[in-house]
């Protein structure tokens, strides 16, 4: 059973490899730092030019419709992550009352949001100069303080996110649409300016489903959110532990119930948590909360200083003497409890949980290459189908939409999380109508799901593409545009890839899962 510290150190390492070759410390901050953000960087820039070129060409020809849907569809990933940003109240620097300090913060979140080019370019040029100071660096201690400075978390990384769902994909559709229809009383420049636009897009998206495509199972593996994520209270190896001020606390059970399942953990900075750990230190000691801890209470410091917090549980349960330090990421360590009293002799069981190591940079770009070619297909095949057949289409989507949404709600456990979670499960199944992400929830089973799901889109492009094909061989547009030979041809051809790199990456670079193992009392699950 691989649940040793050599088996963590090992999922340490196959971060700084390369098709299983470690890397050194200066190959390492080229290969996973310097080089992908100064690709970012450049793409971020052609595509927000190439997108901003568009809509000035829409307007320039006297088309405004077209033109603010494509300015529409720039701005919806700031409008989400600014909603996020503002509704999450763990981010505020002042949790009582409106002070000086939420004044200044929410006018900078503006000005963030509103100006979301300079904002993002001053992140990528974060991260290149890090990445140049860490390579610069000779000492290891600065080296890594350099890197964790790369991947500090930053409010804006969750608009890069939206930026592939809520921009890309919706523009990739709008152009494609416009340059199927209107290609022929469209300008050059146009044209050019929408191909560009559409194939930026298109690698944003390849390169955060690559990203997020097994998100939360290598969260449990050591991957840690780009920005900041306010956290649950119940101790889980799937949650991430971020904690606001940290507070930790014990919480007692009954003490009849000792076999109860305990929910020691972490205590977030809320208003209402602050008032109650106050009103509870008032009560056992007599005396008014110090000062010093008062504000602990009511404030926070920046996400950048939380990302680096320790993520151990540590907890006590005074009936019974069980002390536990709960690691969530195997790559701090594995995880441990110490007992004392009559319980050191207690019968335990094993509970594996298994994650997986974040893929090495060939993985990546491998994993690249299978998404990209994937979604060409996929965009092809809805925008061919979509022309020929627009109300058919919407019937296709539609129940593709409910199977997907109808998992996620089957998988859910309890009606309150379901409830909760419900917006962000239907943001969830219209990403999967394009392609899957292991995000917000760890797929059971997923071998079957990603068999399931590819087997279901890939009957759904070939159908569709065998359906107007040979009801319109015979016609007009198919005998004389070369278009409509280009996309049925173009998908089988894509497909093929699709599937080729996706089995090539499954053999050949998927990292292997590393077990996790966490010991619990027999008969007092944890």
């Amino acid at each position: 059973m691989p649940n040793t510290e050599s088996e963590y150190k090992r999922a340490v390492v196959l971060q700084r490899t390369i098709l299983g070759y470690e890397l050194n410390s200066n190959q390492n901050v080229w290969a996973n730092y310097l080089i992908p953000s100064i690709v970012g960087c450049l793409l971020y820039t052609v595509q927000t030019a190439a997108d901003i070129g568009v809509a000035y060409a829409h307007f320039r020809e006297g088309n405004p419709i077209w033109a603010s849907m494509t300015l529409f569809f720039m701005y919806c990933p700031v409008l989400g992550c600014f909603i996020w940003c503002t509704t999450s109240l763990e981010l505020w620097p002042q949790l009582d009352g409106w002070g000086i300090e939420n004044t200044k913060w929410i006018l900078m979140k503006i000005l963030q949001h509103i100006f979301f080019p300079v904002w993002s370019m001053w992140r990528y040029a974060e991260r290149i100069f890090w990445s140049i100071e860490a390579l610069l660096n000779s000492d290891e201690d600065g080296r890594e303080e350099a890197l964790e400075n790369v991947t500090a978390p930053r409010t804006i990384e969750f608009y890069f996110f939206l930026q592939a769902f809520l921009q890309g994909l919706p523009q990739i559709l709008l152009q494609v649409h416009i340059l199927m229809r209107f290609a022929l009383d469209t300008e050059l420049q146009t044209i050019q300016a929408q191909t560009m636009s559409v194939f930026t897009n298109l690698i944003k998206v390849s390169i955060v489903v690559t990203l997020y495509q097994r998100f939360k199972s290598q969260k449990i593996g050591g991957k840690d959110y780009p920005w900041f994520k306010s956290e649950k209270y119940d101790i889980d190896p799937s949650i991430d532990v971020v904690d606001s001020v940290a507070i930790h606390s014990r919480t007692v059970p009954p003490p009849k119930r000792r076999r109860q399942r305990r929910k020691t953990g972490i205590i977030y900075a809320t208003k209402e948590n602050a008032k109650r750990l106050k009103r509870e230190y008032e009560s056992l000691n007599n005396t008014p909360v110090p000062p010093a801890y008062s504000r602990a209470l009511s404030q926070r410091r920046p996400s950048s200083d939380l990302y680096m917090l320790p993520s151990g549980i540590v907890g006590e349960d005074e009936t019974d003497g069980l002390y536990l330090n709960r690691e969530t990421s195997i790559l701090d360590g594995p995880p441990r409890r110490v007992y004392r009293g009559d319980e050191v002799d207690a019968p335990r069981r094993l509970r594996e949980i298994k994650g997986l190591p974040e893929d090495d940079i060939v993985g990546k770009l491998i994993a690249f290459f299978w998404w990209f070619c994937f979604l060409v297909a996929r965009i092809l095949a809805i925008s061919s189908f979509a022309y020929f057949y627009p109300r058919d289409i919407i019937w296709l989507l539609s129940v593709h939409f409910i199977i997907c949404v109808a998992f996620l709600v089957y998988d859910v456990k309890t009606y309150v999380v379901r409830q909760n979670k419900a917006v962000f499960y239907i943001f969830l199944g219209l990403v999967y109508i394009f392609c899957i992400i292991e995000f917000m929830k760890k797929f059971k089973k997923a071998k079957y799901l990603y068999l399931g799901f590819f087997a279901l889109v890939f009957v759904e492009n070939f159908a569709t593409c065998l359906v107007w094909w040979l009801s319109n061989l015979e016609s007009e547009e198919i005998q004389s545009d070369w278009w409509f030979r280009f996309i049925f041809f173009g998908v089988l051809l894509c497909s093929l890839f699709s599937l080729s790199s996706m089995v090539f990456y499954l053999i050949f670079n998927k990292p292997k899962k590393v077990v996790v193992d966490e010991e619990v009392v027999e008969g007092n699950p944890l």
